[in-house]
């Protein structure tokens, strides 16, 4: 490429010309010479050997991603263990190195990262539908009708309890718990009716307070 640029100097062309022949990703133009430049995770010190350019490494904290003329480099964003981001182990000095959430924290930009958001607790009486990662939430979903959860963050929910041949429904099953069964006497069936039976009594009263009267 020195040789290009050599050639393009000493013919009589155009400015316009002569930045043609010089490569442009790892070249550049000076006074009307096609200099080289410093290669990715480095920094130009001092530019007065065209040919030759004294360059010197990204410092610690620092990177580079493709070569360049300019004297210094770019920063790495800092990762605040503080703000819930994981420590970054010897980030890289010739690309950006983004930072990542902690186990429990996902980034709520798409692009880059510069919040941790807490993952949401799926709560009793719901189940996971989409386990959180370090770039989205938890997705939560109601139990179906029939069937509960009693945990934080439950990954399924059970069906409520069949009550066997003999047995009668002594408490109804909710989102939250199972539903529990007896022995099928007089006294638990009496229970049971007068339970329902409450239930639209209180119902219909507060429907129309005259409605028995």
């Amino acid at each position: 490429l020195t040789v290009l640029g050599n050639i393009c100097l000493g013919s009589n062309v155009t400015l316009l010309y002569l930045v043609s022949c010089c490569e442009k990703d790892t070249h550049y133009l000076k006074d009307g010479t096609c200099c080289k430049k410093c290669g990715p995770g480095k920094r130009m010190l001092v530019d007065d050997n065209c040919e030759d350019p004294r360059c010197q490494d990204c410092q610690d904290g620092e990177y580079q991603s493709g070569y360049t003329s300019e004297n210094r480099c770019e920063r790495q964003p800092s990762c605040d263990p503080n703000l819930h981001f994981l420590p970054q182990n010897e980030p890289s000095k010739t690309r950006l190195s983004r930072c990542q959430c902690e186990p429990g924290y996902y980034c709520t930009q798409d692009d880059d990262c510069d919040t941790c958001t807490k993952h949401t607790v799926c709560k009793p009486g719901q189940r996971v539908v989409k386990k959180g990662s370090p770039v989205s939430d938890t997705a939560c979903e109601a139990c179906e009708h029939g069937t509960f959860s009693t945990n934080d963050s439950s990954d399924t929910c059970r069906k409520w309890s069949e009550c066997k041949s003999g047995y009668v429904q002594n408490t109804p099953g909710s989102s939250t718990s199972d539903q529990t069964c007896g022995e099928y006497t007089v006294r638990t069936v009496f229970m049971l009716y007068y339970n329902k039976l409450l239930h639209l009594f209180i119902y219909f009263t507060l429907l129309d307070p005259f409605f028995f009267a």
